[in-house]
Protein backbone atom coordinates (compact mmCIF):
# COMPACT_ATOMS: atom_id res chain seq x y z
CA UNK A 1 0.00 0.00 0.00
CA UNK A 2 1.40 3.42 -0.94
CA UNK A 3 1.76 6.13 1.71
CA UNK A 4 -0.88 8.16 -0.14
CA UNK A 5 -3.38 5.30 0.01
CA UNK A 6 -2.52 4.60 3.65
CA UNK A 7 -3.10 8.21 4.71
CA UNK A 8 -6.30 8.46 2.69
CA UNK A 9 -7.64 5.32 4.38
CA UNK A 10 -6.71 6.51 7.86
CA UNK A 11 -8.10 10.00 7.24
CA UNK A 12 -11.48 8.63 6.17
CA UNK A 13 -11.72 6.65 9.42
CA UNK A 14 -11.06 9.77 11.50
CA UNK A 15 -13.83 12.00 10.18
CA UNK A 16 -16.39 13.00 12.78
CA UNK A 17 -20.11 12.43 12.33
CA UNK A 18 -22.46 15.21 11.28
CA UNK A 19 -24.78 14.74 14.26
CA UNK A 20 -22.34 16.73 16.37
CA UNK A 21 -22.94 19.75 14.10
CA UNK A 22 -26.71 19.47 14.57
CA UNK A 23 -26.32 19.18 18.34
CA UNK A 24 -24.05 22.23 18.44
CA UNK A 25 -26.32 24.36 16.25
CA UNK A 26 -29.34 23.52 18.41
CA UNK A 27 -27.55 24.65 21.57
CA UNK A 28 -26.14 27.79 19.91
CA UNK A 29 -29.63 28.76 18.76
CA UNK A 30 -31.07 28.30 22.26
CA UNK A 31 -28.28 30.32 23.91
CA UNK A 32 -28.68 33.17 21.40
CA UNK A 33 -32.41 33.20 22.05
CA UNK A 34 -31.83 33.49 25.79
CA UNK A 35 -29.19 36.21 25.37
CA UNK A 36 -31.49 38.24 23.15
CA UNK A 37 -34.41 37.81 25.53
CA UNK A 38 -32.32 39.21 28.36
CA UNK A 39 -30.95 42.10 26.33
CA UNK A 40 -27.34 40.89 26.57
CA UNK A 41 -25.26 42.20 23.66
CA UNK A 42 -23.47 38.96 22.88
CA UNK A 43 -23.61 36.25 20.20
CA UNK A 44 -22.88 32.55 20.63
CA UNK A 45 -21.12 30.61 17.89
CA UNK A 46 -19.30 27.33 17.48
CA UNK A 47 -15.61 27.15 18.29
CA UNK A 48 -12.77 24.68 18.51
CA UNK A 49 -12.26 21.70 16.24
CA UNK A 50 -15.95 21.27 15.44
CA UNK A 51 -16.10 24.81 14.04
CA UNK A 52 -12.94 24.18 12.04
CA UNK A 53 -14.21 20.82 10.79
CA UNK A 54 -11.20 19.02 12.25
CA UNK A 55 -12.87 17.05 15.06
CA UNK A 56 -12.10 13.35 15.28
CA UNK A 57 -14.64 10.56 14.98
CA UNK A 58 -14.63 9.67 18.68
CA UNK A 59 -14.57 13.26 19.96
CA UNK A 60 -17.73 14.28 21.80
CA UNK A 61 -16.58 17.67 23.05
CA UNK A 62 -18.08 20.87 21.66
CA UNK A 63 -16.79 24.40 22.30
CA UNK A 64 -19.10 27.39 22.09
CA UNK A 65 -17.81 30.94 22.33
CA UNK A 66 -20.14 33.69 23.46
CA UNK A 67 -18.67 36.90 22.04
CA UNK A 68 -19.66 39.95 24.04
CA UNK A 69 -19.70 43.34 22.38
CA UNK A 70 -16.47 45.22 23.06
CA UNK A 71 -18.68 47.74 24.87
CA UNK A 72 -18.40 45.30 27.78
CA UNK A 73 -14.60 45.69 27.97
CA UNK A 74 -14.81 47.59 31.27
CA UNK A 75 -16.98 44.78 32.66
CA UNK A 76 -14.63 42.03 31.50
CA UNK A 77 -14.52 40.32 34.90
CA UNK A 78 -18.31 40.12 34.95
CA UNK A 79 -18.77 38.33 31.62
CA UNK A 80 -19.38 34.91 33.25
CA UNK A 81 -22.02 36.46 35.53
CA UNK A 82 -23.72 38.10 32.55
CA UNK A 83 -23.70 34.81 30.61
CA UNK A 84 -24.78 32.38 33.31
CA UNK A 85 -28.53 33.17 33.36
CA UNK A 86 -28.79 32.42 29.63
CA UNK A 87 -27.37 28.93 30.21
CA UNK A 88 -29.84 27.89 32.91
CA UNK A 89 -31.85 25.62 30.53
CA UNK A 90 -28.76 23.39 30.35
CA UNK A 91 -28.00 23.28 34.11
CA UNK A 92 -24.32 24.14 33.61
CA UNK A 93 -21.43 23.72 36.01
CA UNK A 94 -19.30 26.81 36.45
CA UNK A 95 -15.57 26.14 36.13
CA UNK A 96 -13.12 28.58 37.67
CA UNK A 97 -10.18 29.78 35.60
CA UNK A 98 -8.46 32.95 34.43
CA UNK A 99 -12.00 33.72 33.32
CA UNK A 100 -14.77 31.37 34.44
CA UNK A 101 -16.52 29.24 31.83
CA UNK A 102 -19.30 26.63 31.85
CA UNK A 103 -19.71 22.92 31.18
CA UNK A 104 -22.77 20.74 30.63
CA UNK A 105 -23.87 17.57 28.86
CA UNK A 106 -26.59 17.70 26.22
CA UNK A 107 -27.71 15.08 23.67
CA UNK A 108 -24.74 12.90 24.64
CA UNK A 109 -22.14 15.61 23.97
CA UNK A 110 -19.94 17.49 26.41
CA UNK A 111 -20.21 21.26 25.95
CA UNK A 112 -17.90 24.03 27.10
CA UNK A 113 -19.27 27.54 26.82
CA UNK A 114 -16.65 30.27 27.08
CA UNK A 115 -17.45 33.99 27.45
CA UNK A 116 -15.09 36.18 25.41
CA UNK A 117 -14.84 39.78 24.27
CA UNK A 118 -15.41 40.34 20.57
CA UNK A 119 -11.98 41.58 19.50
CA UNK A 120 -10.60 42.21 16.04
CA UNK A 121 -6.95 42.64 17.04
CA UNK A 122 -4.79 40.90 19.63
CA UNK A 123 -4.03 44.20 21.35
CA UNK A 124 -7.69 44.36 22.44
CA UNK A 125 -7.68 40.95 24.14
CA UNK A 126 -8.00 41.02 27.92
CA UNK A 127 -7.84 37.24 28.30
CA UNK A 128 -6.14 34.54 26.20
CA UNK A 129 -9.56 33.08 25.32
CA UNK A 130 -10.60 36.34 23.62
CA UNK A 131 -8.45 35.37 20.63
CA UNK A 132 -9.85 31.86 20.23
CA UNK A 133 -12.64 32.82 17.80
CA UNK A 134 -10.05 34.75 15.76
CA UNK A 135 -7.97 31.56 15.55
CA UNK A 136 -10.99 29.77 14.10
CA UNK A 137 -11.54 32.52 11.54
CA UNK A 138 -7.88 32.42 10.52
CA UNK A 139 -7.90 28.66 10.06
CA UNK A 140 -11.09 28.66 7.99
CA UNK A 141 -9.64 31.37 5.76
CA UNK A 142 -6.25 29.71 5.26
CA UNK A 143 -6.87 25.97 5.52
CA UNK A 144 -9.99 25.07 3.58
CA UNK A 145 -9.60 21.54 2.27
CA UNK A 146 -6.92 20.69 4.83
CA UNK A 147 -9.21 19.33 7.54
CA UNK A 148 -8.17 15.71 6.88
CA UNK A 149 -4.52 16.72 7.17
CA UNK A 150 -5.14 18.23 10.60
CA UNK A 151 -7.03 15.13 11.72
CA UNK A 152 -4.09 12.95 10.67
CA UNK A 153 -1.69 15.18 12.62
CA UNK A 154 -3.89 15.10 15.72
CA UNK A 155 -4.34 11.35 15.69
CA UNK A 156 -0.63 10.77 15.04
CA UNK A 157 0.25 12.93 18.05
CA UNK A 158 -2.38 11.25 20.24
CA UNK A 159 -0.97 7.83 19.36
CA UNK A 160 2.57 8.96 20.19
CA UNK A 161 1.47 10.47 23.52
CA UNK A 162 2.51 14.00 22.53
CA UNK A 163 -0.90 15.65 22.03
CA UNK A 164 -2.05 18.39 24.38
CA UNK A 165 -0.52 21.57 25.77
CA UNK A 166 -1.66 20.93 29.35
CA UNK A 167 1.10 21.38 31.90
CA UNK A 168 1.24 17.68 32.68
CA UNK A 169 1.63 16.78 28.97
CA UNK A 170 3.50 19.75 27.45
CA UNK A 171 2.94 18.48 23.94
CA UNK A 172 1.43 19.76 20.68
CA UNK A 173 -1.88 21.58 21.06
CA UNK A 174 -4.57 21.45 18.41
CA UNK A 175 -3.84 25.10 17.66
CA UNK A 176 -0.15 24.34 17.07
CA UNK A 177 -1.03 21.50 14.70
CA UNK A 178 -3.47 23.78 12.84
CA UNK A 179 -0.68 26.30 12.22
CA UNK A 180 1.81 23.62 11.19
CA UNK A 181 -0.62 22.23 8.63
CA UNK A 182 -1.32 25.72 7.30
CA UNK A 183 2.45 26.10 6.92
CA UNK A 184 3.32 22.69 5.42
CA UNK A 185 -0.05 22.14 3.65
CA UNK A 186 -0.18 18.39 4.38
CA UNK A 187 0.45 15.88 7.12
CA UNK A 188 3.07 14.05 5.10
CA UNK A 189 4.98 17.25 4.37
CA UNK A 190 4.93 18.07 8.10
CA UNK A 191 6.30 14.63 8.98
CA UNK A 192 8.95 14.80 6.26
CA UNK A 193 10.13 18.16 7.60
CA UNK A 194 9.93 17.14 11.27
CA UNK A 195 12.17 14.13 10.68
CA UNK A 196 15.07 16.53 10.15
CA UNK A 197 14.12 19.18 12.72
CA UNK A 198 16.95 20.36 14.96
CA UNK A 199 15.99 22.77 17.75
CA UNK A 200 15.33 25.56 17.74
CA UNK A 201 12.95 25.21 14.79
CA UNK A 202 11.59 28.67 13.88
CA UNK A 203 8.39 29.03 11.85
CA UNK A 204 6.69 32.35 11.15
CA UNK A 205 3.87 31.43 8.77
CA UNK A 206 2.80 34.98 8.03
CA UNK A 207 6.33 36.45 8.05
CA UNK A 208 5.59 38.86 10.89
CA UNK A 209 9.20 39.24 12.08
CA UNK A 210 12.70 39.41 10.64
CA UNK A 211 14.01 38.00 13.91
CA UNK A 212 11.19 35.99 15.58
CA UNK A 213 13.33 34.97 18.54
CA UNK A 214 14.29 38.54 19.29
CA UNK A 215 10.69 39.69 19.83
CA UNK A 216 9.70 36.91 22.22
CA UNK A 217 9.98 36.82 25.97
CA UNK A 218 12.84 34.47 26.80
CA UNK A 219 10.54 32.48 29.08
CA UNK A 220 8.37 31.64 26.05
CA UNK A 221 11.13 30.06 23.99
CA UNK A 222 10.91 26.33 23.26
CA UNK A 223 12.37 23.75 20.85
CA UNK A 224 9.71 24.83 18.34
CA UNK A 225 9.21 28.56 17.99
CA UNK A 226 5.93 28.99 16.16
CA UNK A 227 4.84 32.60 15.74
CA UNK A 228 1.09 32.80 16.20
CA UNK A 229 -0.38 34.15 12.93
CA UNK A 230 -2.92 36.36 14.72
CA UNK A 231 -0.84 37.12 17.83
CA UNK A 232 2.63 37.88 16.50
CA UNK A 233 4.08 38.52 19.95
CA UNK A 234 3.24 34.96 21.02
CA UNK A 235 5.00 31.63 20.56
CA UNK A 236 2.06 29.28 20.01
CA UNK A 237 4.30 26.32 20.93
CA UNK A 238 5.69 27.82 24.15
CA UNK A 239 4.30 24.92 26.22
CA UNK A 240 6.11 22.26 24.18
CA UNK A 241 8.83 20.43 26.13
CA UNK A 242 12.11 19.16 24.72
CA UNK A 243 11.07 15.63 25.65
CA UNK A 244 7.84 15.79 23.63
CA UNK A 245 9.55 17.56 20.74
CA UNK A 246 12.16 14.78 20.57
CA UNK A 247 9.47 12.09 20.77
CA UNK A 248 7.61 13.65 17.83
CA UNK A 249 10.77 13.92 15.72
CA UNK A 250 11.67 10.31 16.50
CA UNK A 251 8.17 9.10 15.57
CA UNK A 252 8.33 11.09 12.32
CA UNK A 253 11.59 9.35 11.37
CA UNK A 254 10.14 5.94 12.16
CA UNK A 255 7.00 6.64 10.14
CA UNK A 256 9.00 7.67 7.08
CA UNK A 257 11.07 4.49 7.32
CA UNK A 258 8.06 2.16 7.61
CA UNK A 259 4.65 3.88 7.19
CA UNK A 260 1.87 2.00 8.95
CA UNK A 261 -1.60 2.49 10.40
CA UNK A 262 -0.09 1.48 13.74
CA UNK A 263 1.30 5.03 14.06
CA UNK A 264 -2.29 6.29 14.41
CA UNK A 265 -3.49 3.77 16.98
CA UNK A 266 -3.58 4.95 20.59
CA UNK A 267 -2.08 2.18 22.67
CA UNK A 268 -4.18 1.19 25.65
CA UNK A 269 -2.30 1.37 28.93
CA UNK A 270 -2.09 -1.99 30.68
CA UNK A 271 -0.47 -1.82 34.10
CA UNK A 272 0.34 -5.54 34.31
CA UNK A 273 2.11 -5.43 30.94
CA UNK A 274 4.25 -2.50 32.07
CA UNK A 275 5.09 -4.34 35.30
CA UNK A 276 6.06 -7.51 33.44
CA UNK A 277 8.45 -5.55 31.26
CA UNK A 278 9.95 -3.67 34.20
CA UNK A 279 10.59 -6.88 36.11
CA UNK A 280 13.14 -7.81 33.47
CA UNK A 281 15.44 -5.17 34.95
CA UNK A 282 18.08 -6.24 37.41
CA UNK A 283 18.18 -4.29 40.67
CA UNK A 284 14.87 -3.21 42.18
CA UNK A 285 11.76 -1.24 41.33
CA UNK A 286 8.67 0.37 42.83
CA UNK A 287 5.13 0.95 41.62
CA UNK A 288 3.09 3.96 42.74
CA UNK A 289 -0.69 4.24 42.47
CA UNK A 290 -2.11 7.75 42.79
CA UNK A 291 -5.60 9.23 42.81
CA UNK A 292 -6.65 12.89 42.70
CA UNK A 293 -9.75 14.33 44.36
CA UNK A 294 -11.71 17.55 43.82
CA UNK A 295 -9.32 18.77 41.12
CA UNK A 296 -9.84 19.53 37.45
CA UNK A 297 -8.09 17.14 35.10
CA UNK A 298 -5.32 19.55 34.07
CA UNK A 299 -4.69 20.61 37.68
CA UNK A 300 -4.73 17.00 38.86
CA UNK A 301 -2.36 15.98 36.08
CA UNK A 302 0.03 18.78 37.00
CA UNK A 303 -0.06 17.63 40.64
CA UNK A 304 0.71 14.04 39.63
CA UNK A 305 3.59 15.15 37.40
CA UNK A 306 5.04 17.21 40.25
CA UNK A 307 4.90 14.25 42.65
CA UNK A 308 6.47 11.94 40.08
CA UNK A 309 9.29 14.37 39.32
CA UNK A 310 9.96 14.81 43.04
CA UNK A 311 10.13 11.03 43.55
CA UNK A 312 12.64 10.51 40.73
CA UNK A 313 14.75 13.44 41.91
CA UNK A 314 14.83 12.24 45.53
CA UNK A 315 15.56 8.65 44.55
CA UNK A 316 18.64 9.83 42.66
CA UNK A 317 19.64 12.11 45.52
CA UNK A 318 19.41 9.17 47.94
CA UNK A 319 22.15 7.43 45.96
CA UNK A 320 20.23 5.14 43.59
CA UNK A 321 20.98 4.95 39.87
CA UNK A 322 17.65 5.19 38.01
CA UNK A 323 17.56 3.02 34.88
CA UNK A 324 13.92 3.58 33.92
CA UNK A 325 11.00 5.63 35.14
CA UNK A 326 7.64 6.70 33.80
CA UNK A 327 4.05 7.57 34.60
CA UNK A 328 0.58 7.35 33.14
CA UNK A 329 -2.41 9.54 33.97
CA UNK A 330 -6.00 8.49 33.31
CA UNK A 331 -8.01 10.97 35.34
CA UNK A 332 -8.56 10.61 38.25
CA UNK A 333 -6.06 7.73 38.54
CA UNK A 334 -2.34 7.72 37.87
CA UNK A 335 0.41 5.13 37.94
CA UNK A 336 4.14 5.75 38.19
CA UNK A 337 7.19 3.53 38.38
CA UNK A 338 10.95 3.64 38.88
CA UNK A 339 13.60 0.98 38.46
CA UNK A 340 17.13 1.32 39.83
CA UNK A 341 20.38 -0.62 39.47
CA UNK A 342 20.83 -1.45 43.15
CA UNK A 343 18.99 -4.01 45.26
CA UNK A 344 19.87 -1.85 48.26
CA UNK A 345 22.27 0.88 49.33
CA UNK A 346 25.03 0.50 51.91
CA UNK A 347 24.10 1.38 55.48
CA UNK A 348 26.91 3.95 55.60
CA UNK A 349 28.08 6.30 52.85
CA UNK A 350 30.62 9.09 52.46
CA UNK A 351 29.26 12.62 52.12
CA UNK A 352 31.47 15.20 50.43
CA UNK A 353 32.16 18.40 52.34
CA UNK A 354 33.89 21.73 51.70
CA UNK A 355 37.64 22.32 51.16
CA UNK A 356 39.57 22.47 54.42
CA UNK A 357 40.85 25.91 53.38
CA UNK A 358 37.36 27.41 53.61
CA UNK A 359 37.43 27.66 57.37
CA UNK A 360 33.89 28.85 58.07
CA UNK A 361 32.25 26.18 55.87
CA UNK A 362 34.60 23.52 57.22
CA UNK A 363 33.65 24.41 60.79
CA UNK A 364 29.93 24.10 60.03
CA UNK A 365 30.48 20.75 58.31
CA UNK A 366 32.41 19.36 61.29
CA UNK A 367 29.68 20.53 63.65
CA UNK A 368 26.98 18.83 61.60
CA UNK A 369 28.62 15.37 61.38
CA UNK A 370 30.10 12.92 63.87
CA UNK A 371 32.67 11.09 61.73
CA UNK A 372 34.60 13.63 59.70
CA UNK A 373 37.90 13.02 57.91
CA UNK A 374 40.11 14.77 55.39
CA UNK A 375 41.00 13.56 51.89
CA UNK A 376 42.95 15.50 49.27
CA UNK A 377 42.35 18.83 50.98
CA UNK A 378 38.59 18.35 51.38
CA UNK A 379 36.42 17.23 54.29
CA UNK A 380 34.31 14.09 54.14
CA UNK A 381 31.88 12.54 56.59
CA UNK A 382 30.69 8.98 57.15
CA UNK A 383 26.90 9.13 57.35
CA UNK A 384 24.42 6.39 58.27
CA UNK A 385 21.40 5.93 56.04
CA UNK A 386 18.00 5.65 57.68
CA UNK A 387 16.61 3.97 54.55
CA UNK A 388 18.57 1.59 52.36
CA UNK A 389 15.95 0.14 50.00
CA UNK A 390 14.13 1.86 47.17
CA UNK A 391 10.78 0.87 48.64
CA UNK A 392 11.61 2.50 51.98
CA UNK A 393 12.76 5.74 50.35
CA UNK A 394 9.76 6.09 48.03
CA UNK A 395 7.18 5.01 50.58
CA UNK A 396 8.41 7.57 53.11
CA UNK A 397 8.47 10.30 50.48
CA UNK A 398 4.98 9.51 49.16
CA UNK A 399 3.57 9.55 52.69
CA UNK A 400 4.82 13.12 53.02
CA UNK A 401 3.45 14.10 49.60
CA UNK A 402 -0.04 12.64 50.05
CA UNK A 403 -2.85 15.07 50.83
CA UNK A 404 -6.61 15.46 50.69
CA UNK A 405 -6.24 16.25 46.98
CA UNK A 406 -3.88 13.41 46.06
CA UNK A 407 -3.21 10.03 47.64
CA UNK A 408 -0.24 7.74 46.94
CA UNK A 409 0.26 4.06 47.66
CA UNK A 410 3.63 2.42 47.01
CA UNK A 411 4.56 -1.22 46.49
CA UNK A 412 7.48 -3.25 45.21
CA UNK A 413 7.13 -4.29 41.59
CA UNK A 414 4.93 -7.35 41.30
CA UNK A 415 3.26 -8.27 38.03
CA UNK A 416 0.56 -10.28 39.82
CA UNK A 417 -0.52 -7.58 42.27
CA UNK A 418 -3.97 -6.07 41.55
CA UNK A 419 -4.00 -2.53 40.13
CA UNK A 420 -6.89 -0.08 40.05
CA UNK A 421 -7.45 0.69 36.33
Amino acid sequence: MSVYTLLKTVASSLRGDKDIILARDSVVERINHELSRRGVRAVASGGGSVAKGTHLALDHDIDIFVRFSFDYADLEEQLPDLLEPSLKPFAPVRVHGSRDYFQFTHDGYEFEVIPVLAVSHHSQAQNVTDMSPVHVEYFLARAQGLQDEVRLAKQFCKAQGVYGAESYIRGFSGHVLDILIVHYRSFYALIAAAASWTPPVIIDVEGHHEDPVGVLNEAKLSPLILIDPVQPDRNAAAALSSEQFDAFVSAAKQFLQAPSEAFFVVKEFRAHQVKERLLEHAGSGVWIDMEVFDLKKDVGGARVRKVFSRVVREVSRAGFTVVEDGWHFDFPLAHAWACVEQEALSEVYEREGPPVSVAEDAERFRAAHDEVFERDGRLWARVSREQTTLLEVVRSLCESLSSEKLTCSVSALDATAPVKE
